[in-house]
Formats: C-alpha cells, structure tokens, sequence
C-alpha cells in the first residue's frame, strides 16, 4: 500500500474516531448533565462549530485531499494540521486519566485516535521527504 493511502485512511479513522467521540460526549450528558431549564436563545455555539468543522470535516478533507494531491505546499499544510489536531487530541485524550474518568470507552477510544495521529505524522514526514514504502513480504508494501 502506498505511503498516500496510508495517509488518507488515517485521516478517516480519526475522522471516524472524532465522530464516534463526539456522539458518546453527547450521549453521556443526556445520562449525566442537568438539562437546561429554557432552551438555549441562541441556538448552536459558534465555539462548537468550529470544534466540529476542525475536528470531524477538515480529517474527512484531509483524506480526500491526500488521495489528490502531493504538492510540497500541500505535505507541508498537512503535517503542520496534523501535528496540531494531534496535539489538542493527545492532552484531550489525557484528561479522563487526570480527572478520574469513569467513561471506559472514551478511555480507550480518546488514546487510540491519539496513536493514530502518531502513525500518520511518521508516514506524513516519510511522504514529504519522499522515502518509498518498504516491502513487506508477499507482494505487498509496508
């Protein structure tokens, strides 16, 4: 498999990790959080959009992206998103450990996407630099 398509299947698994995230965060404040007592005036926060926007639609981008694309700009671009979303995920993923978290998925889920982006920065840079993938044994790329 070629280093591109690594990467772009990466980006979809973290785009699908985020999802999968988000989709338990809401989950767990119906069973957790005290609902509002007037809705809220001014519907959806801008602050949540752009979570969303950056953490679920710029991956699903990115892996699109990467299937057409290997312009320098462009492996810049993506290692310079890649390191920053990997960031903010890697702390965010630590906060259930630092709080006492009691969400056994989120525990486990929150530091896979995290090992994910540590996959994909590596073949990120390999890609740049423009290393040709290892063979692996039985015809097939490493």
């Amino acid at each position: 498999m070629n280093r591109q398509l690594k990467i772009t299947i990466t980006w979809g698994l973290i785009a699908l990790g985020l999802a999968i995230h988000l989709t338990l965060e809401s989950r767990e404040s119906l069973f957790y959080d005290e609902l509002p007592k007037a809705p809220y005036n001014d519907g959806f926060p801008m602050e949540e959009h752009i979570i969303y926007l950056l953490a679920m639609v710029m991956p699903m981008l990115m892996a699109f992206l990467t299937l057409f694309y290997d312009s320098k700009g462009f492996k810049l671009f993506s290692l310079v998103f890649a390191i920053l979303l990997g960031l903010m995920n890697t702390v965010h993923a630590l906060e259930p450990f630092m709080g006492g978290g009691s969400n056994t998925i989120q525990m486990a889920l929150l530091p896979m996407v995290a090992a994910f982006y540590i996959v994909q920065l590596v073949q990120i840079v390999h890609w740049r630099k423009g290393h040709k993938t290892k063979k692996t044994g039985y015809g097939q790329s490493g």
